[in-house]
Protein backbone atom coordinates (compact mmCIF):
# COMPACT_ATOMS: atom_id res chain seq x y z
CA UNK A 1 0.00 0.00 0.00
CA UNK A 2 1.03 3.56 -0.69
CA UNK A 3 0.34 6.29 1.84
CA UNK A 4 0.18 9.99 1.02
CA UNK A 5 1.46 9.42 -2.54
CA UNK A 6 4.85 8.07 -1.47
CA UNK A 7 6.62 4.70 -1.69
CA UNK A 8 5.69 1.74 0.50
CA UNK A 9 7.83 0.02 3.14
CA UNK A 10 8.95 -2.79 0.82
CA UNK A 11 10.31 -0.39 -1.79
CA UNK A 12 11.98 1.70 0.91
CA UNK A 13 13.68 -1.48 2.17
CA UNK A 14 15.01 -2.19 -1.35
CA UNK A 15 16.47 1.29 -1.56
CA UNK A 16 17.97 1.06 1.93
CA UNK A 17 19.58 -2.31 1.22
CA UNK A 18 21.25 -1.19 -2.00
CA UNK A 19 22.85 1.94 -0.53
CA UNK A 20 25.79 -0.08 0.88
CA UNK A 21 26.61 -1.35 -2.64
CA UNK A 22 25.59 1.80 -4.44
CA UNK A 23 28.54 1.90 -6.86
CA UNK A 24 27.96 -1.72 -7.90
CA UNK A 25 24.35 -1.15 -8.99
CA UNK A 26 24.62 -0.20 -12.68
CA UNK A 27 22.74 -0.52 -15.95
CA UNK A 28 19.48 -1.76 -14.42
CA UNK A 29 16.03 -1.56 -15.91
CA UNK A 30 13.31 -0.36 -13.53
CA UNK A 31 9.71 -1.18 -14.27
CA UNK A 32 6.98 0.78 -12.54
CA UNK A 33 3.69 -1.01 -12.10
CA UNK A 34 1.02 1.23 -10.64
CA UNK A 35 -2.57 0.38 -9.88
CA UNK A 36 -4.85 2.79 -8.13
CA UNK A 37 -8.42 3.84 -7.66
CA UNK A 38 -7.54 7.47 -8.36
CA UNK A 39 -8.00 8.09 -12.10
CA UNK A 40 -5.76 11.17 -12.05
CA UNK A 41 -2.45 10.33 -13.76
CA UNK A 42 -0.82 13.15 -11.81
CA UNK A 43 -1.43 11.18 -8.59
CA UNK A 44 0.41 8.19 -10.06
CA UNK A 45 3.29 10.40 -11.15
CA UNK A 46 3.59 11.89 -7.67
CA UNK A 47 3.69 8.41 -6.13
CA UNK A 48 6.59 7.37 -8.37
CA UNK A 49 8.62 10.56 -8.03
CA UNK A 50 10.46 9.30 -4.95
CA UNK A 51 11.50 6.06 -6.64
CA UNK A 52 12.54 7.92 -9.78
CA UNK A 53 14.97 9.89 -7.61
CA UNK A 54 16.59 6.59 -6.66
CA UNK A 55 16.59 5.23 -10.23
CA UNK A 56 18.08 8.47 -11.57
CA UNK A 57 21.12 7.91 -9.33
CA UNK A 58 21.82 4.44 -10.75
CA UNK A 59 24.33 4.66 -13.58
CA UNK A 60 22.74 3.62 -16.88
CA UNK A 61 19.29 3.01 -15.38
CA UNK A 62 16.23 2.92 -17.61
CA UNK A 63 12.60 3.14 -16.55
CA UNK A 64 9.16 4.43 -17.37
CA UNK A 65 5.45 3.74 -17.47
CA UNK A 66 3.91 0.68 -19.06
CA UNK A 67 0.80 0.97 -21.16
CA UNK A 68 -2.10 2.52 -19.27
CA UNK A 69 -5.04 0.24 -18.60
CA UNK A 70 -8.32 1.34 -17.10
CA UNK A 71 -9.57 -1.27 -14.67
CA UNK A 72 -13.01 -2.60 -15.45
CA UNK A 73 -15.20 -3.39 -12.45
CA UNK A 74 -17.14 -6.63 -12.29
CA UNK A 75 -20.92 -6.96 -12.30
CA UNK A 76 -21.89 -8.47 -8.92
CA UNK A 77 -24.80 -10.87 -8.45
CA UNK A 78 -25.96 -11.69 -4.91
CA UNK A 79 -29.23 -13.53 -4.38
CA UNK A 80 -31.55 -11.67 -1.95
CA UNK A 81 -31.48 -14.56 0.53
CA UNK A 82 -27.67 -14.38 0.65
CA UNK A 83 -27.63 -10.58 0.84
CA UNK A 84 -29.79 -10.83 3.97
CA UNK A 85 -26.97 -12.78 5.68
CA UNK A 86 -24.58 -9.83 5.45
CA UNK A 87 -24.46 -7.81 8.69
CA UNK A 88 -26.58 -4.68 8.64
CA UNK A 89 -24.92 -1.71 6.99
CA UNK A 90 -22.19 -3.82 5.33
CA UNK A 91 -23.81 -4.90 2.05
CA UNK A 92 -22.77 -1.83 0.02
CA UNK A 93 -19.16 -2.21 1.19
CA UNK A 94 -19.19 -5.92 0.31
CA UNK A 95 -20.52 -5.22 -3.18
CA UNK A 96 -17.82 -2.59 -3.73
CA UNK A 97 -15.07 -5.01 -2.65
CA UNK A 98 -16.47 -7.67 -4.98
CA UNK A 99 -16.73 -5.20 -7.89
CA UNK A 100 -12.98 -4.62 -7.59
CA UNK A 101 -12.31 -8.36 -8.22
CA UNK A 102 -10.65 -9.76 -5.08
CA UNK A 103 -9.23 -12.82 -6.91
CA UNK A 104 -5.51 -13.23 -7.39
CA UNK A 105 -5.01 -11.66 -10.81
CA UNK A 106 -3.20 -14.68 -12.20
CA UNK A 107 -6.43 -16.70 -11.74
CA UNK A 108 -9.13 -16.81 -14.37
CA UNK A 109 -10.95 -20.12 -13.87
CA UNK A 110 -14.74 -19.71 -14.19
CA UNK A 111 -15.33 -22.97 -12.26
CA UNK A 112 -13.10 -22.12 -9.31
CA UNK A 113 -14.74 -20.98 -6.09
CA UNK A 114 -12.85 -18.18 -4.35
CA UNK A 115 -13.40 -16.94 -0.83
CA UNK A 116 -12.40 -14.38 1.76
CA UNK A 117 -13.56 -13.25 5.21
CA UNK A 118 -15.71 -10.14 5.42
CA UNK A 119 -17.52 -8.69 8.46
CA UNK A 120 -17.33 -11.99 10.35
CA UNK A 121 -18.64 -14.01 7.39
CA UNK A 122 -16.90 -16.19 4.81
CA UNK A 123 -17.83 -14.97 1.33
CA UNK A 124 -17.55 -17.55 -1.50
CA UNK A 125 -17.88 -16.54 -5.14
CA UNK A 126 -17.19 -17.47 -8.77
CA UNK A 127 -16.28 -15.23 -11.68
CA UNK A 128 -17.21 -15.90 -15.29
CA UNK A 129 -16.33 -13.20 -17.77
CA UNK A 130 -17.26 -9.86 -16.25
CA UNK A 131 -19.80 -11.28 -13.77
CA UNK A 132 -19.05 -12.24 -10.17
CA UNK A 133 -21.67 -14.48 -8.54
CA UNK A 134 -21.76 -14.99 -4.78
CA UNK A 135 -22.33 -18.72 -4.17
CA UNK A 136 -22.42 -18.74 -0.37
CA UNK A 137 -22.13 -16.59 2.75
CA UNK A 138 -21.35 -18.51 5.94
Amino acid sequence: PVYFYSIDAQLKALIDRTVARWTEVKNKEFYYIVTCADEDRESQERTLECFRGYADCVEGAKGGFAEEHRYDCLQVEIAPEMASLVPEGKLDALVEVLRQDPRPHYQDDPERIYGFPFAGKEIKFKVAGNTLTVVSID
